[in-house]
């Protein structure tokens, strides 16, 4: 099985070197171990598996198709134990086909347009990749698959707009990956899906509106990633998601609103991204609320919500009780309050809020008692008081509070009195009360 993820610093991309099989591959049909195709007719004996004549046969081989010859050798194949690379050949007609013991790759066929002569495709036993077929227009008709063993790899199909023909898929061993493909408009097909293995990353797709159909899916076992999606207006097909076993990233959706479809959410394993310190490809710059987070009470290291310029209140996350790293709350200029994380009273790492131009309380801190990190408050101009930090008694690094125009100096440091510090107290430049 082809290894195709790689990560980078803001999602998951598949490099292109599928290219060398171009390469290695000179002939219409190249197989290894076996002849191509099933087995012709060599004698008059019907007992035997090479005399059912056009009938639907296994293959035990590997196959590249680049041509209408090559496809016509492998178009009888029932079951193909190898991988079947696709390159040409025309619209792909592979009626008898069920399944795919290896990886099942289109790549580079321009005269692919759906995947309506593949009807009674079931599994493929490694990966499923699509990738750089500048016809394909939809992906409607796989409705007979039902696993993959490996990735699902849908990525830079130009002129690809729709996906939703995968709806008795149940299970992806792998990565679900479907990103940069510029045309996309619509998810809405993967209504029985239940597992994903590893990834799940929707990124780069310029015109994708909405997300929706995945209704089945109670976990994603590594990273979830809706990213760089700029007119992503929804993501509403997650109504039944429990859980993400590393990070979940949600950032670069300029047109996204509102995160309505993640309701069910109750565990990150590791870190929650709403918007990211990179500023040009993480800012979510419509992003009003995160209230279809309600659900959400465990984030297993960093909660980020950093550069989101419209959102103003953070209540969808009044069920988090535990943060077990960073709590960082910067560069929100539109954030008024954070009274949804009036849940959480111990945070296991550091607490950073900077770079908030209209925040004016911390009230959804009010039942916080320990830090056990850094705590560091900066820039944060319309602050005008600490009184809703006044449960707090323990900051087991450095205590920061600093350059927050609207706060009174006298305030600041009052806290700092009050509170066990293990670290530096650093409290100047707070140049309050405003007017």
């Amino acid at each position: 099985m082809n290894d195709l993820g790689t990560r980078t610093a803001l999602g998951w991309k598949s490099p292109t070197w599928i290219l060398v099989w171009l390469v290695a591959l000179s002939s219409g049909v190249a197989c290894r171990d076996t002849p191509p195709g099933p087995a012709l007719d060599d004698d008059d004996d019907t007992s035997d598996d090479d005399d059912t004549g056009p009938d639907c046969k296994p293959c035990a081989s590997s196959y590249t198709v680049e041509d209408p010859d090559g496809l016509a050798l492998v178009a009888g194949c029932r079951t193909i134990s190898g991988d079947l690379y696709i390159t040409g050949g025309g619209q792909t007609e592979l009626p008898c086909l069920e399944s795919v013991g290896g990886d099942l790759t289109f790549q580079f066929h321009s005269s692919l347009t759906d995947f309506t002569g593949l009807p009674n495709l079931t599994t493929v036993g490694g990966d499923f990749i699509v990738l750089y077929n500048g016809g394909l227009e939809r992906i409607d008709s796989l409705f007979s698959l039902e696993s993959v063993g490996g990735q699902l790899l849908v990525e830079s199909n130009g002129t690809l707009q729709h996906i939703n023909g995968l709806t008795h898929l149940q299970t992806v061993s792998g990565s679900l990956t479907l990103t940069d493909n510029r045309s996309l408009e619509s998810v809405y097909g993967f209504q029985s899906l239940d597992f994903v293995g590893e990834d799940l990353i929707i990124e780069g797709n310029d015109l994708l509106q909405d997300v929706r159909g995945f209704d089945e899916l109670a976990s994603v076992a590594a990273n979830m990633a809706v990213q760089s999606n700029p007119s992503l207006e929804a993501i509403e097909g997650f109504v039944n998601l429990q859980s993400v076993g590393s990070d979940l990233i949600i950032g670069g959706n300029d047109s996204l609103a509102h995160i309505d479809g993640l309701a069910s959410l109750e565990t990150v394993g590791y870190n929650l991204l709403i918007g990211t310190f990179i500023d040009v490809v993480g800012r979510n710059r419509t992003l009003v609320d995160v209230d279809g987070l309600s659900g959400l009470t465990v984030v297993g290291c960093t909660l980020e919500l950093a550069h989101n310029d419209e959102l103003i209140g953070t209540e969808g996350l009044s069920s988090l009780t535990y943060v077990g790293e960073t709590l960082s709350i910067a560069d929100n200029p539109s954030l008024e309050g954070i009274r949804g994380l009036s849940s959480l009273s111990f945070l296991a790492g550091d607490l950073f809020v900077y770079h908030n131009n209209h925040l004016t309380s911390l009230d959804g801190l009010a039942t916080l008692h320990t830090v056990d990190g850094f705590l560091h408050f900066q820039n944060n101009d319309s602050l005008a008081g600490l009184g809703d930090l006044a449960h707090l008694n323990t900051v087991g690094s450095d205590f920061s509070i600093i350059y927050n125009d609207c706060l009174v100096q006298a305030d600041a440091a009052g806290l700092a009195d009050t509170v066990a510090v293990g670290g530096a107290t650093y409290v100047h430049s707070n140049d309050g009360p405003c007017e």
